[in-house]
């Protein structure tokens, strides 16, 4: 049996991220889990490179105060780049052994027209990915 020592909880300053700090705290605490907060910077130009650092930072404040203030332990990155491509690395590089990330579960025939990062991700990593939606309901994807 594998047991998880750190969750990879991505955000991205939407209202899904309630749901997604809800769902990795309840995980967390029971294991004892470090949770690492990330939120990427993404950015086309050296001007707007502030702003989104600066946005990113103030994402993961927020959601790092609540979390210690529930007693867990947490780390919070920055990353810079695109999303889904600094998700995966950070879940290697952190050694995570789970992914907790929002998804808007769009319908199949959007997901064919327009990919997603959280389907992106889940494509893609080599860790497990718990994709949690709005509506709370959850779907763990595991890892090829």
């Amino acid at each position: 049996m594998t047991t998880i020592s750190r969750l990879l909880v991505p955000l991205s300053g939407s209202e899904l991220d309630e749901a997604v700090l809800h769902e990795a705290a309840t995980i967390a605490g029971p294991i004892d889990a470090e949770v690492v907060l990330l939120s990427v910077a993404h950015y086309h130009t050296r001007d707007s490179r502030p702003v989104a650092v600066e946005r990113a930072r103030r994402i993961l404040d927020a959601a790092e105060e609540r979390l210690r203030e529930a007693g867990l332990r947490v780390q919070a990155l920055v990353g810079h780049g695109e999303v889904a491509d600094e998700i995966v690395r950070a879940a290697v590089a952190q050694q995570a052994g789970l992914v907790v990330m929002g998804a808007r579960g769009h319908g199949s025939l959007r997901r064919l027209i327009e990919r997603s990062v959280p389907d992106d991700v889940r494509r893609r990593s080599r860790v497990p990915v718990l994709l949690v939606h709005g509506t709370r309901r959850m779907v763990l994807v595991t890892a090829a």
